[in-house]
């Protein structure tokens, strides 16, 4: 029996493994199995279940296939967005505050650079994770460019993203009481709640006032 790693699927990678490309569409639909598994497991508060399950979801789809340059390589990479982003945020609720840093910063440069939503959600978790470390600096850093990826009129866009909007203003007013910053974002929130409540403005949920 030959020692080298072939089957009928593709061609082995220089170090003797299999890239992510030669894999078998079922080794390729793995890391969304693992990824519900520790959906499942993380609904149930079972965290080390589904720490586990994001973290094997990570290691089937190895570095290389994370690259844009290769066939799937923006899919693969998406995934991996998702997956550290859930691992990221059980992390925190088990208060493993630097794992979930590293989650959260090796996310980030997957991302897209037309994917400005999910930079910002990204960068509204990875403020949350510092706040939750003292890590105030950090908090603020992330929380500003979250608000820079929102853009300046966050109530023309969709709800979900004017949700997002509201959390990073609401968490960096919390932190902190005074400075500029401070007073710049709670304007904001101001101005926006204004807009919100008059009428046929939009409201929470995206219902329109009456």
């Amino acid at each position: 029996m030959s020692s080298n790693n072939t089957n009928d699927v593709g061609a082995p990678d220089p170090s003797g493994g299999w890239s992510a490309t030669s894999r078998s569409p079922v080794q390729r639909e793995e890391p969304h199995y693992l990824e519900l598994a520790g959906d499942h497991a993380a609904s149930a508060f079972a965290n080390d279940e589904a720490i586990a399950s994001y973290r094997y979801g990570l290691d089937v789809l190895g570095q290389d296939g994370l690259s844009t340059d290769r066939p799937g390589g923006d899919a693969n990479a998406n995934a991996a967005v998702e997956l550290r982003a859930k691992l990221g945020e059980v992390l925190l609720r088990t208060g493993r505050h630097a794992e979930a840093r590293e989650a959260l910063q090796a996310a980030l440069p997957l991302v897209g650079a037309q994917d400005r939503s999910r930079a910002a959600r990204l960068q509204a978790l990875l403020g949350r994770i510092e706040i939750a470390d003292h890590r105030y600096d950090g908090a603020m850093a992330a929380f500003d460019a979250a608000d820079e990826l929102i853009g300046e009129h966050p109530e023309a866009q969709d709800q979900t993203t004017v949700d997002l909007w509201l959390e990073v203003q609401l968490e960096g007013a919390r932190m902190s009481t005074t400075g500029a910053t401070s007073l710049t974002r709670r304007r904001q929130f101001w101005n926006l709640r204004a807009w919100w409540s008059r009428p046929g403005g939009r409201q929470p949920g995206g219902r329109r006032s009456t």
